[in-house]
């Protein structure tokens, strides 16, 4: 195998991209779903979803009925999760370029010339998969602008 270009290189190192391209999937296609105003999600958002969603720290806390403010509340509460959620995005970065790689060449999504990310199949079938489902309910809250606000609270850059 060539070692030539990203997706070789970074693809068969880790486990699992399948599953991470699944997830981003997901995510997308609930964010597209559930967008009040004709909106795509980014990468960023992307970067911005995975640690929640691979990280079992935070994302026990996806479960409950108000995400975000559950989220917030417990990352500034629980001495576990203060101050690494920005670790975190730098930990999983390779992984997250994985899956978005992985993605994108099993043709589930693109990126268009703005950055804008667009699911390119009709429809992916339901799971039960917690990891699937905790993507879809970060997808519905993310569309709506609560990521910047998730964000901000946090002191979060990218």
């Amino acid at each position: 195998m060539s070692n030539n270009n990203i997706y070789d290189r970074y693809c068969n190192d880790f486990q699992n991209p399948a599953l991470g391209a699944y997830i981003i999937a997901k995510f997308v296609e609930s964010y597209i779903r559930n967008a009040t105003n004709n909106s795509f999600p980014s990468i960023f958002h992307i970067f911005s979803m995975m640690p929640i969603i691979i990280n079992s720290n935070f994302r026990k806390y996806i479960k409950r009925k108000n995400v975000l403010d559950s989220l917030i509340k417990e990352i500034n509460e629980n001495d576990k999760l203060f101050g690494t959620y920005q670790t975190n995005i730098l930990r999983y970065k390779e992984y997250t370029m994985t899956c978005l790689l992985f993605c994108i060449r099993l043709n589930l999504i693109s990126i268009n010339d703005e950055g804008d990310i667009q699911i390119t199949v009709q429809k992916l079938p339901n799971h039960k998969n917690k990891l699937i489902i905790n993507a879809e309910r970060l997808g519905m809250l993310f569309s709506n602008g609560d990521l910047f606000r998730f964000l901000n609270f946090l002191g979060v850059s990218l």
